[in-house]
């Protein structure tokens, strides 16, 4: 149905903006240690947005196109394919 293909491309989006986020914060903590021999674990507030802000952004930008596959018949798809 066209709910379940908008679902699935948002949810696409969610793990591509969730993994990115962890990476991105194994990254920054990571350089953060050489940098400055510290990791700042005590910040919950620095973890959180690390990991909200690249799913947030990841849901939005999936959104559009999410829409824009929900409008569309396969065949139409498969038949412009060929």
């Amino acid at each position: 149905t066209n709910g379940a293909i908008r679902q699935l491309i948002v949810l696409e989006g969610f793990l591509v903006g969730l993994i990115s986020g962890i990476v991105g914060l194994i990254v920054a903590y990571t350089t953060i240690y050489f940098l400055y021999d510290l990791v700042p674990w005590n910040e919950p507030l620095l973890i959180g947005v690390s990991l909200a802000l690249p799913i947030l952004f990841g849901v939005i930008a999936a959104f559009i196109p999410a829409q824009l596959a929900a409008r569309v018949q396969p065949y139409q798809e498969l038949k412009d394919a060929s």
